[in-house]
């Protein structure tokens, strides 16, 4: 990276092993939905801000879709709102960014609690190889 680059994100990423997600979606294009379908993914890494998950489904991110992510970390569950702000395409693998949208103070510092825990022990087995 050049001298130029700037840091867009606010809050540290930490790389999970493709922890297991449920999604169901919320709106599209601002309009409220009641959808039962639910789409199952796998976290690749995730921060305070928002998580990168990886799906077999495409969804057109130009559809402004809204979201609500189920998963678990380190024996604690969460469920929270995010926007899907961009989608890369890896043969019939999706994975898509989100941000997380309306997070309320406590869900964000037990989940920067959960981040950090997790990462010490990443850089504890980093350590031991």
């Amino acid at each position: 990276m050049g001298q130029d680059y700037v840091e867009k994100r606010q809050y540290f990423r930490v790389p999970v092993d493709m922890v297991p997600c449920r999604l169901q979606i919320l709106s599209i294009q601002g309009t409220k939905v009641n959808i039962d379908k639910e789409i199952f993914g796998h976290i690749a890494n995730v921060s305070a801000g928002g998580l990168l998950v990886q799906a077999a489904l495409d969804l057109p991110v130009d559809k402004k879709f809204v979201v609500k992510a189920f998963f678990r970390l380190q024996g604690e569950s969460f469920a929270l709102e995010a926007s899907i702000v961009r989608q890369e395409v890896h043969g019939d693998v999706f994975r898509y960014g989100m941000r997380f949208d309306n997070m309320i103070d406590r869900d964000r510092v037990r989940l920067l609690r959960v981040l950090s825990r997790l990462q010490v022990k990443q850089k504890g087995k980093e350590r031991q190889t």
